[in-house]
């Protein structure tokens, strides 16, 4: 249960006589102890998760609803009193705001309305029974300025046996701050022409001790006469001592206050020093922040002091006498055993001990140090630091009780440290990754237009090459056919080294020519377009007719896919993977290929088309799959079957442009399958680079005549 009372603990929620109640922000029950249980009547099951309206709705006009509804609005703490939502009971609920929802103390006055109505009724014979109850009560005298106080109003008030006081003298016992509301109340309470109620809430300062409590009283007064000229004869009332209460509502305002300012904030240093001033003076004379430095040292985060005039010395002895890590109490034991510290009672003596010089002594003993606690702030990941609380100008000090709330406090403060810790990490490493990446896009800037750039070289290299290498070659074709017509009858010598000649001049001729194939795949390509495989591999068969005339080659190809692609580029693609499945058949065996499309999804869930080439041809060692598709590599010999081993390179080549990829399987004798992935649609992210070269050199995306085809297998 996460709530602004979060800091008791079951065991004391369970152990007041309050009811404690916590709705969330839908004003339904989520927690209830058993005092609320029981003064609402109403089990945990009927409770938690329902309205409060809908567990009770006949009380949509009672003051409990307004209260409630205030509260929500303007998110401020208010109180109601009244007829409880059991009609037998009276009431008085305070409720109080947090982020989570709404936090209402519940307390029973059944026993002090009914005393109070009828306190007028009472004789002195029956004030025993009415101390009995557990409240105080009082008496004044108006003619002789006394008020006389029962037995457990004098316990209450610390004034010993003392019965009889003067209201000056008792004047004495209200704190300063109160003083005047307290006389204007009794004022009233005397005044004929008024008459009011005495009903207030104060604080007392206790002469036997010197702390302050804070009373609930109420009372009446009692009149000889009617009208102006009535005087008042006595007054009588009643008085309770609730600082726990007011304590608890002090505790739960400010663990409100400090969580939306911390929670409001990431500016964490600012933050602390305003959380640190939310906590003096009510909660403590002195309050301070430090933590654990990087270096091991002790370092100040915030502090406040309730007097300005010893605010500096607080801060001289934080930072001038910082703790030592080493040391074995204090801040050091808290932060390394994670066990607070409590000190109720500061001694002289014990100042002295913890004195580092004379200085420091005396500064200690003009800041006065009455009672201190130390708890740890506590993350997930380890020990931060410490809180420390110090009464000093009060007479107030710490009890056991307030170990669970100070616990709290340092609870929230060393969550709001580390998520500031860790956004700040952010911020730096988000500035680190901003830099690091327009630093790399500068690079791949740089590099992309430098490879550009290669590539135009490149480009031309391989255009000049290509012309440059054809012109020779043409030259010693023509040089043979010449020699052959001079030489109608060479010997066969001869004619054995012009054949080897004629033939070399053909396969390098066709080898440049496959080169700077594979060199303009990328660079010769059109912008992709709607292409129907079908109408594709209608325009290869064409072109390959006469090597399927001659091999008597059975194709199947139907209902093939359409997608995004260069369909010059497929027409060359299929026709390298067909003239090779024909080329590499088995001896006296018809080349059988089948040729299918099926939807499928790559590793990044793009919608693909799988697209098989399959044959029956003489397949080859899958420990190959790989190396056919590199340049140059054959796994026959040119006498067995010619070629120039660039057509699978290219085929590889154009299926990569296209964002795709392919791939083999095959088994000797049994045939081989060629499986192509190509995306269905074109990502606009995935450019295709189109040609803008016009060197009028040959081009390869150009059908490839059937009689003489360009572009062979590299199993050649």
């Amino acid at each position: 249960m996460e709530t602004t009372f979060s800091w008791l603990t079951p065991d004391i929620l369970e152990s007041i006589q309050d009811g404690y109640v916590f709705l969330d922000r839908e004003m339904r029950f989520v927690y209830a102890n058993e005092a609320a249980v029981r003064l609402l009547d109403k089990s945990r099951e009927e409770l938690y998760g329902r309205s409060v309206w809908e567990v009770f709705p006949t009380e949509p006009d009672s003051p409990f609803r307004a209260t409630l509804e205030h509260t929500v609005n303007a998110r401020r703490p208010a109180h109601a009193e009244g007829r409880g939502l059991l009609n037998n009971i009276w009431l008085e609920v305070h409720t109080y705001p947090s982020q989570q929802g709404l936090s209402i103390l519940i307390r029973d006055v059944t026993e002090k309305r009914r005393a109070e109505e009828k306190f007028a009724e009472l004789s002195e014979e029956r004030r025993l029974a009415l101390e009995l109850t557990g409240l105080g009560t009082w008496k004044i005298d108006p003619e002789r300025r006394e008020i006389d106080f029962g037995e457990r109003a004098r316990a209450i008030f610390g004034i010993g046996d003392r019965e009889s006081w003067s209201l000056d003298e008792a004047a004495n016992l209200v704190h300063p701050d109160d003083l005047p509301k307290v006389a204007e109340a009794i004022r009233r309470l005397l005044d004929p022409a008024q008459r009011e109620q005495y009903r207030i809430e104060h604080r007392i300062i206790r002469p036997n001790d010197g702390s302050v409590r804070w009373l609930q009283a109420a009372g009446t007064a009692f009149f000889d006469g009617e009208g102006s000229d009535a005087r008042p004869t006595r007054a009588l009332g009643t008085l309770m001592d609730i600082t726990w209460q007011k304590t608890v509502e002090e505790r739960t305002r400010y663990l409100a206050e400090a969580s939306d300012l911390l929670a409001s904030s990431i500016d964490l240093d600012t933050t602390l020093s305003h959380v640190a001033r939310l906590m003096v003076p009510r909660l403590a004379d002195w309050f301070a922040i430090e933590i654990l430095g990087k270096d091991g040292n002790i370092e100040l985060l915030a502090t406040a002091h309730v007097n300005p005039a010893k605010e500096k010395q607080a801060l001289d002895v934080l930072r001038n006498y910082s703790a030592y890590i080493n040391d074995q109490f204090g801040v050091p034991e808290v932060i390394r055993t994670g066990e607070p510290q409590f000190f109720p009672v500061i001694t002289d003596e014990m100042i002295k001990s913890a004195a580092r010089d004379d200085r420091h002594l005396r500064t200690l003993l003009e800041i006065g140090i009455k009672s201190c606690l130390i708890v740890p702030l506590k993350t997930s990941s380890g020990i931060l630091g410490a809180v420390i609380m110090i009464w000093s100008e009060s007479n107030n000090h710490y009890t056991e009780e307030d170990i669970g709330f100070a616990e709290e406090v340092a609870r929230r403060i060393a969550m709001a440290i580390d998520t500031a810790r860790a956004f700040r990490k952010t911020r730096e490493a988000e500035a680190n990754l901003k830099t690091w990446n327009e630093a790399l896009e500068q690079r791949v800037q740089e590099r992309t237009a430098a490879l550009a750039e290669r590539n135009a070289d490149l480009q031309n290299f391989a255009s000049a090459a290509s012309h440059d290498l054809q012109e020779p070659l043409r030259k010693i074709k023509t040089f043979i056919e010449l020699l052959k017509e001079e030489i109608p009858n060479p010997s066969p010598e001869a004619q054995t080294y012009l054949d080897r000649i004629e033939s070399g001049a053909e396969r390098m001729s066709q080898f440049i020519v496959d080169l700077l194939a594979l060199s303009r795949v990328t660079t010769r390509g059109e912008a992709p377009q709607r292409t129907d495989l079908n109408e594709v591999i209608k325009d290869v068969l064409s072109d390959l007719d006469v090597s399927i005339t001659e091999t008597g080659a059975q194709i199947e190809a139907q209902n093939l896919c359409v997608l995004d692609a260069d369909a010059t580029q497929m027409h060359q693609l299929f026709q390298n993977l067909i003239s090779n499945a024909i080329k590499f058949r088995k001896p006296d065996v018809p080349p059988h290929i089948r040729i299918s499309c099926e939807k499928a999804e790559d590793e990044r869930g793009r919608p693909m088309w799988r697209i098989s080439v399959q044959d029956n041809g003489i397949g080859f060692d899958q420990q190959y799959a790989a190396q056919i598709f590199q340049p140059f590599q054959r796994l026959h010999g040119r006498s067995e079957y010619p070629g120039t081993g660039m057509g699978l390179a290219i085929v590889q080549r154009i299926a990569e442009r296209h964002g795709g990829s392919i791939t083999a399987r095959s088994t000797p004798g049994e045939g081989s399958t060629f499986i192509l992935m190509l995306p269905e649609k074109h990502a606009p992210t995935e450019e295709i680079p189109k040609a803008t070269d016009t060197d009028g050199y040959m081009e390869t995306n150009q059908p490839v005549s059937p009689r003489r085809p360009a572009l062979q297998d590299s199993q050649d």
